[in-house]
């Protein structure tokens, strides 16, 4: 933004509207003497893929309007960078009223809605509870193109490890992966270490699972696991 007139322009602050516009660049109240110019970055990111419209509102004491607006336009692919959240066991700070956005603020479980692309870095440790990932323990993920997960992994591998006597890691949502984890199911149990299924008590199709780079142990009805609910639902 430059000023072109006689007089100093005085821009008093910027604003931007639009789901994935952010602008920077400038200290805002700020005075331009004629000829001077500032220069604003103005971004678009989306993990939604898409056509996305936004809004640049310039006020300043400007002789061509103390208000002037700037139609933003953005195309998404829904193939960017994701977010990174944190996990840790009970013991060691994890709830799932925590924001999940920071180390000191991590997650208990995966019942969180998040998009494809996202992160979920698990704490290393051996005092994860398999209730945690149970059904009904999962959150929905948004993937508009279909084309990616959102992970649940180790931030050390092997370093993740759940011991139970009944079941592991039971997925029941689509759009998810599991990568890193050590799940041992030991004696009297009977089940198994990871399994993809519905969810027993809002049994619906289930796609697009993926477990990678994991260790099962004992696991009597399987190591990997995938069957239906009810004869309504199946994993595909």
């Amino acid at each position: 933004m430059s000023s072109v007139g006689t007089w100093p322009l005085y821009i008093s602050g910027v604003s931007v509207t639009g789901t994935g516009f952010t602008v920077s660049g400038a200290t805002f109240p700020v005075n331009l003497n004629p000829g001077q110019s500032i220069t604003l970055v103005v971004q678009f990111d989306s993990l939604i893929a898409g056509v996305a419209v936004g809004q640049l509102t310039v006020n300043s004491n400007s002789s061509a309007g103390f208000v002037q607006s700037i139609a933003l336009t953005g195309t998404s692919t829904g193939t960017g960078a994701g977010v990174t959240y944190y996990l840790a066991p009970r013991s060691a700070g994890g709830s799932d009223s925590n924001s999940g956005l920071s180390p000191s603020e991590p997650w208990l479980s995966p019942n969180h809605s998040v998009n494809c692309g996202d992160v979920i870095e698990a704490v290393a440790s051996t005092a994860y509870d398999s209730a945690n990932f149970n059904s009904g323990k999962w959150g929905s993920v948004s993937c508009p193109n279909q084309n990616n997960v959102a992970w649940l992994q180790w931030a050390e591998f092997d370093g993740c490890k759940i011991y139970s006597t009944n079941q592991g890691i039971y997925v029941d949502h689509s759009y998810w992966g599991v990568q890193g984890w050590e799940v041992t199911v030991a004696d009297p149990g009977t089940g198994f270490c990871f399994g993809a299924a519905p969810e027993w008590s809002h049994p619906v199709e289930v796609d697009h699972i993926i477990f990678a780079n994991n260790v099962a142990n004992g696991c009597q009805e399987g190591g990997f696991s995938a069957f239906n609910v009810n004869e309504t639902a199946s994993v595909d």
